[in-house]
């Protein structure tokens, strides 16, 4: 039996290489922006910035679920808590997801790649924003293919 197995991230390079765009996860299928947006945002701001994103020659891409995003967390690492070879210049901190929080519509979840956790704030904050392509899934058994 051999022992190596195929990459769980897949470096997308468009042309002319070699800096990749995007990354495919081939646990979940889904397809993400492979270095976030430079400047953070609001969250109406974020949501608006995925959808006009035009990137690997696709124009479907959105403002991550929390589920989706917990995905990329990595947690054998910190300080940023995901695999860096694959997601370059990713800074050790919060980034948005689509998921508005249950109990207050004002607030919405994200997630902290400086550790890993996640919690809630304030839509008005301005956090780090990262895009994926792919069907939406809420809820993390959703993400089992």
């Amino acid at each position: 039996m051999s022992g190596s197995t195929a990459p769980r991230f897949q470096k997308i390079v468009p042309t002319p290489p070699p800096v990749h765009e995007t990354v495919l996860d081939t646990s979940t299928g889904l397809e993400w922006q492979a270095a976030p947006f430079a400047e953070s945002m609001k969250h109406a701001a974020a949501v608006k910035a995925c959808a006009e994103l035009r990137l690997g020659g696709h124009d479907d891409w959105r403002l991550p679920t929390r589920a989706e995003l917990l995905t990329l967390v990595d947690d054998t690492r910190c300080s940023p808590a995901i695999d860096t070879d694959a997601f370059p210049n990713t800074p050790s901190t919060w980034f948005w997801t689509s998921t508005v929080y249950a109990a207050d519509d004002s607030y919405a979840w994200f997630v902290s790649f400086g550790y890993g956790y996640s919690y809630f704030d304030y839509r008005d904050g301005y956090l780090r924003v990262r895009a994926v392509r792919g069907p939406a899934r809420q809820f993390s058994a959703s993400l089992e293919r």
